[in-house]
């Protein structure tokens, strides 16, 4: 487990230029934290860390947004926040097989809402207000299910 401090978006960006660096196509990564704390801002810079240069936005009404990277690497992007941990809803949305896919990456925002189905090797980001406005902790780690 590794714990950031961040004070500013400048260097919210720098810790996840180190995040996107490690991540490699399987990968499932899950955010936690309240509302306005950061997961999609997070996420924007992740995505386009992994090389997609075109808009980030988030898949609140649609659910899940995809980005292709190459060939080789899509992002899937869920917002889990109108959702249940219902197997038949979440296969209908195509979360399984974005989860099973080899050249995916999958970014779940508010997989509090679906962590029985979140049975599997995955990173973990909680991300909480600090003491000031632009303050964040961010804690990253990984969870072998």
């Amino acid at each position: 487990m590794i714990i950031y401090h961040s004070q500013n978006p400048a260097k919210t960006r720098g810790i996840v230029a180190d995040f996107a660096a490690q991540l490699q196509p399987g990968d499932v990564v899950c955010f936690f934290g309240t509302l306005g704390a950061g997961k999609t801002t997070f996420i924007q810079a992740l995505v386009k860390a992994l090389g997609y240069h075109g808009d980030v936005n988030s898949p609140t009404f649609s659910i899940m947004n995809q980005y292709r990277i190459s060939p080789d690497l899509t992002i899937c992007h869920f917002d889990m926040y109108r959702m249940t941990d219902d197997p038949a809803a979440l296969e209908s949305i195509g979360f399984y097989d974005a989860v099973e896919d080899p050249r995916a990456i999958t970014l779940i925002e508010w997989s509090e809402h679906i962590e029985s189905a979140l049975d599997m090797p995955r990173y973990v980001v909680t991300l909480a207000y600090g003491e000031n406005e632009e303050d964040r902790t961010i804690v990253i780690r990984k969870e072998d299910k």
